[in-house]
């Protein structure tokens, strides 16, 4: 069995320089993710986002980033990839379609009812698979479970 992969996750959660990543190897031309991947793990490896670049659209609509996605299927079992808020670029939703799915993340209290739907609806729009959605910051301490207070109104 191959490692699993996951990419552009948050540097914070592992404490990891983001001075290299896929950035750096879209731009670079390197097809093996795995040997510049941070290994967590014996079956974890992880790709920071890398610095910033200054024309994503170059980068995000090449035969580079098929290329590259056809490779890391190859590679590994499971690649995750943490993509930006698909409402302000169109980073995940283009991502989303080389995806074979996508689950959408909403945080609990901040996202709206509408703003869900407006993602929901941008990622059907261009295609994508979407598997699910996550509920994230989810505190049962404050809507205690069983609470039924205020679900039937519209």
């Amino acid at each position: 069995m191959m490692p699993t992969f996951e990419g552009l996750i948050s540097t914070k959660i592992f404490g990891l320089d983001d001075t290299f990543g896929l950035s750096s190897v879209l731009q670079s031309g390197w097809t093996s993710i795995k040997s510049v991947s941070q290994i967590i793990s014996e079956n974890l490896y992880v790709l920071p986002s890398g610095p910033p670049i200054d024309d994503v659209c170059t980068v995000l609509f090449t035969e580079r980033l098929r290329d590259l996605f056809a490779a890391v299927k190859q590679e590994f079992d499971i690649v995750l990839i943490d993509a930006p808020p698909v409402l302000p670029i169109p980073d995940a939703r283009v991502l989303g379609r080389m995806a074979d799915g996508v689950i959408l993340v909403v945080r609990a209290g901040q996202t709206t009812r509408e703003v869900a739907h407006a993602a929901l609806r941008s990622l059907i729009d261009v295609r994508c698979r979407v598997l699910g959605t996550i509920l994230n910051y989810w505190d049962p301490h404050r809507f205690p479970f069983g609470s039924y207070e205020g679900y039937y109104r519209p």
